[in-house]
């Protein structure tokens, strides 16, 4: 009796490993799927930009320099001179929505701030691999940011999260956004088994999880980047961006009057 218990509990044992196994795949195969998703619609957006760019922008450049040039030579106030006129604010109109456009297409700028990119990666993620729970939230009035700082900021946490999911095995992902007067501040966190010690002297081997390239994009945006281990369990990468670098426009401190 005794020996049919034992080989019972073997038998559920080594199903429970395998069902863990089995998981682990799955969350690496989806997390992989998912980078050459974003990456190949980053270098789609990359390529329309440039085309945008290259043809459309140009032409239309071109074209209101010319009739610029044909505009002055029609004398002031006549019909003629106002066609052209009209013809000179449409033509700066478009060229300024297709700026806007081109400016929209590249890397994570295709949504207007970090906190709505960051929306929905997560929403994303959370559906492909809904066995872990994934929380984004924000402290602090959200301010727009430099361009540089909003796209590096959003691969960074991108890449967090997707090494959390492919590495750390967790339940639970937490991304947090905040908003300090003094600094921006993006933290990713996860209840999973953590980094090993070695792993910052290994920073450059991709089987660890790619740290000089996060390292990289931070040192491009004036930024630090930590990535420790959490005291109680899982891994903390947190970037902090200082007010000047990341803020789009000046915080004013409490003690400025308006007039500064």
């Amino acid at each position: 009796m005794a020996g049919d218990l034992a080989q019972c509990a073997g038998a559920l044992l080594a199903g429970l490993a395998l069902l863990a196994l089995l998981h682990r795949w799955r969350v690496r195969v989806v997390s992989a799927r998912l980078r050459a998703a974003f990456e190949a619609d980053r270098q789609a957006h990359e390529r329309m930009a440039h085309g945008l760019h290259d043809t459309l922008l140009q032409s239309l450049t071109a074209i209101s320099l010319q009739v610029r040039a044909a505009a002055n030579q029609v004398p002031a106030g006549s019909p003629p001179r106002a066609r052209l006129e009209l013809a000179l604010r449409r033509a700066s109109d478009a060229l300024a929505e297709s700026r806007d456009r081109a400016r929209a297409l590249r890397g994570s700028a295709a949504c207007s701030s970090l906190v709505e990119s960051l929306t929905r990666l997560v929403q994303t993620v959370a559906v492909e691999v809904p066995a872990v729970r994934i929380e984004l939230a924000t402290l602090g009035a959200p301010r727009a940011l430099h361009a540089g700082v909003r796209e590096e900021a959003y691969c960074i946490a991108r890449e967090a999260l997707f090494n959390a999911l492919q590495h750390g095995q967790p339940d639970n992902v937490r991304v947090t956004v905040h908003f300090d007067p003094g600094e921006l501040v993006l933290a990713v966190r996860d209840d999973g088994r953590g980094i090993e010690a070695a792993v910052p002297e290994a920073a450059g081997r991709d089987a660890h999880w790619g740290i000089a390239g996060l390292h990289e994009r931070a040192r491009r945006i004036g930024a630090q980047l930590t990535l420790r281990q959490r005291r109680t369990a899982g891994t903390e990468l947190l970037l902090q961006v200082p007010a000047v670098q990341a803020y789009a426009l000046p915080v004013r401190r409490w003690w400025q009057p308006d007039g500064d």
